[in-house]
């Protein structure tokens, strides 16, 4: 290859040259692709405080399981609340940092849909332990 280009050291840098070049045409097309990836607005996921886009936690409708048998003080057992979407699978934490406890998917024939975790898979969080409801829903 490059046999027309007598001094070895031109060559050499021709060769360099086409990689390079190569090298930016695989750079550009591969932006050119993930540039055109669109999230459609469908309830996908939502994680966060407050405001969630796609679901909303109806805040009246949280309610605490309160288990006295627990052997670090009163415990939370499980946590009962309703979305407004459906969701085929939802994960609380009640301490930031600490375990996620898997709910499953939302019930209910229509909105409000109700979602019951059990909290003493991992376990059991203390009552006085448990700061903030996060709340992850996934459609």
């Amino acid at each position: 290859m490059l046999r027309f280009i007598k001094n070895p050291r031109k060559a050499r840098l021709v060769r360099l040259g086409i990689v390079f070049v190569l090298v930016l045409l695989v750079t550009g097309a591969t932006y050119a692709f993930t540039a055109s990836n669109t999230i459609s607005g469908n309830n996908l996921a939502g994680s966060g405080s407050g405001a969630i886009s796609g679901y909303t936690v109806t805040a009246n409708s949280i309610h605490y399981t309160i288990d006295t048998a627990n052997a670090g003080g009163p415990g939370i057992s499980a946590v009962t609340f309703t979305v407004n979407n459906p969701a085929n699978d939802v994960k609380v934490q009640l301490v930031g940092g600490g375990t996620w406890y898997d709910c499953g998917a939302a019930t209910g024939g229509g909105a409000p849909y109700t979602v019951t975790c059990n909290t003493t898979t991992g376990g059991e969080t203390t009552a006085l332990a448990a700061v903030n409801l996060s709340v992850v829903a996934v459609s």
